[in-house]
């Protein structure tokens, strides 16, 4: 009984012990965190937390099902003869792995770089007769992958462009390429000119190379950095540079400045190192990218396979088919053409793709396949489209392109920005027309950017609130957005997408594009991983279906710049921004029902 009394009572004390000990622990935590200096968490808030971030992960769910919900067609062909015996090189080219970081198993199958499909050995054939096509005429192009060893390849999956080009007349298309799924490949062109053309099919990645890209590459963190500036009060010369990243469902440390912005990104949150003495997380005022960085960065987990994205391997035209053809006027299909497009519907949300390509170029002239638009050239024409109209252009210096090219094109001098960070204003008396540009956060440039003043495209979209609705918006969100990782970009995308929906809420018959990506020139290893064109591809998928039965329409840009016969810019020459701008004021006024 004295036994049982006395562990009774030794464990009441413990218990009180560990009370007494719990309380005072959390009071001195508390305590330390209200002293200067010591800020390890700031939030900056941005409208409704729990309720935009769940309904924005809702969303990137539903997106990523549905993209990868898309099938290849697996309608089958015959497999294209080949012309001539092939020499079959057995060469051992192996990549040998280190132990320093996780190797996943889509970049084991790099190892022997021999079994992945090879530009020098894979070929294509036109279909039918080649000396007899017509303007007019759709083109039908096989192709068959090889790999280095001249062996057939027996799946799909590998990255192509596909163009026709006559560049003396700014003419060109951008075919479309179909996957077989079984080493066999289409490419289908709608010729729209006559003459002499350039015919490029050229390998952008293997199959294996593009699995490493979106399922192991997209998924790395900290792709984009920044050096984030720090100052003690606005302007002050007591400054803390420290590095930034992005993270997403991310618990911060001590020692850590993280900022949300859940109506926008939903978990993803900006994270930097902690300020010098005295500095205030909330002292953040400009982001600088850090291209060195992020360079360290992409060399450090490609290193082991870093010749895949050069020589044999990286956007390499296949030289094994015919590369010049020579297309016949005809007079009666080319009547025929222009009244096809004649028919097309109005340009509005949801049309489905053509089968052969979305348009062509003739004498840097646009022709849609898929809707009815023009080439707006008459000021008066364009002031009576937007006449009481409030125009915004959301995005980056790509979507300022647009404003300018605009303002020019109505006889009304650009203004000069003083930087690329100024938000841009334009009211034009005589047409009662108001046009802006805005600038969204988080930019990756050198130069920096503010980081004071937030404005995402969500803001500014849930700020209009005019009663007569008189709005038009398009938003370009792609450019600086390819180093994110994917879960990080869909859940802005599907945040985005709710941005649309409450708006057209609001106003049932405003006009919301999203403009898609287009592809890049990229001169260094570097910058074909972290502006890469699959990538970006894929997120042009996922916009597309972001936007899906919203009432806003996904202005797809891929084939209007792969297929203009240039080179391949951020910013593309005059013409693609002018067949941009037509298909947007297609859109917007009103060709037809639609909205």
């Amino acid at each position: 009984m004295r036994l049982s009394s006395t562990i009774t009572v030794t464990y009441k004390d413990f218990c009180v012990a560990v009370l007494i000990f719990g309380t005072a622990t959390v009071s001195i935590y508390c305590l330390w965190t209200m002293m200067p200096g010591t800020d390890r968490h700031v939030e900056q808030t941005f409208g409704a937390k729990t309720g935009h971030r769940q309904r924005g992960l809702s969303v990137l769910k539903d997106i990523t099902r549905n993209v990868s919900m898309k099938q290849k067609s697996k309608q089958k062909i015959v497999d294209p003869p080949v012309d001539g015996d092939v020499n079959v090189e057995q060469k051992d080219q192996e990549v040998e792995f280190d132990a320093i970081r996780r190797v996943y198993p889509e970049e084991y199958a790099l190892q022997d770089v021999s079994k992945l499909t090879s530009s020098a050995k894979s070929f294509y054939r036109i279909e039918g007769d080649r000396q007899n096509i017509k303007l007019g005429d759709t083109l039908h192009v096989i192709i068959q992958a090889r790999d280095g060893r001249g062996w057939d390849r027996g799946q799909g999956g590998d990255f192509w462009f596909a163009t026709l080009a006559t560049k003396r007349n700014s003419s060109g298309t951008a075919g479309r390429v179909l996957d077989y799924d079984n080493g066999t490949y289409s490419a289908f062109f709608t010729v729209g000119w006559s003459g002499k053309l350039a015919l490029e099919i050229m390998l952008v990645h293997p199959s294996h190379v593009g699995a490493v890209m979106t399922n192991v590459i997209w998924n790395e963190r900290d792709r984009v950095e920044w050096a984030g500036r720090f100052e003690m009060a606005p302007n002050s010369p007591i400054r803390s540079d420290q590095r930034c990243v992005l993270r997403r469902q991310y618990v911060p440390l001590i020692g850590e400045c993280v900022m949300t912005y859940p109506k926008a990104m939903g978990q993803t949150v900006l994270m930097c190192d902690a300020p010098g003495p005295g500095i205030k997380c909330d002292g953040l005022s400009t982001l600088f990218g850090n291209l060195t960085a992020v360079r360290d960065r992409i060399k450090s987990f490609t290193r082991n396979y870093y010749k895949v994205f050069s020589g044999d391997y990286f956007k390499k035209r296949l030289v094994r088919g015919p590369s010049q053809l020579v297309i016949k006027e005809s007079e009666f299909l080319r009547q025929k053409l222009q009244s096809d497009q004649a028919n097309l519907p109005a340009c509005q949300p949801d049309l489905p793709s053509p089968d052969h390509g979305l348009g062509y170029w003739e004498k840097d002239h646009w022709h849609s396949l898929l809707c009815r638009a023009k080439n707006w050239s008459d000021p008066a024409e364009i002031g009576q489209c937007l006449r009481g109209k409030e125009v915004y252009f959301l995005g980056d210096s790509v979507l300022w392109r647009w404003m300018e090219t605009l303002l020019k094109t109505m006889g009304v001098p650009a203004k000069t920005k003083k930087s690329d960070e100024e938000d841009v204003s334009v009211k034009l008396p005589s047409f009662n027309i108001s046009l802006n540009f805005r600038l969204h956060p988080l930019t990756f440039t050198p130069n920096g950017t503010s980081h004071r003043k937030l404005t995402f495209e969500v803001d500014v979209m849930d700020s209009l609130k005019n009663k007569g609705c008189n709005y038009a918006v398009v938003v370009g969100t792609w450019a600086h957005f390819a180093q994110w990782t994917r879960e990080s970009f869909v859940e802005r995308v599907g945040l985005l997408r709710e941005a649309v929906l409450r708006l057209r809420a609001r106003c049932p018959a405003v006009r919301i594009a999203v403009a898609g990506p287009h592809p890049r020139d990229q001169p260094s290893k570097e910058s074909r991983i972290y502006h890469n064109d699959l990538i970006v591809r894929r997120m042009g998928e996922f916009l597309e279906d972001s936007v899906s039965q919203s009432g806003a329409l996904y202005l797809d840009r891929w084939d209007l710049n792969l297929g203009y016969p240039s080179s391949k810019r951020l910013h593309m020459p005059s013409a693609v921004i002018r067949g941009e701008l037509g298909m947007f004021l297609s859109y917007v006024c009103g060709m037809g029902e639609g909205g």
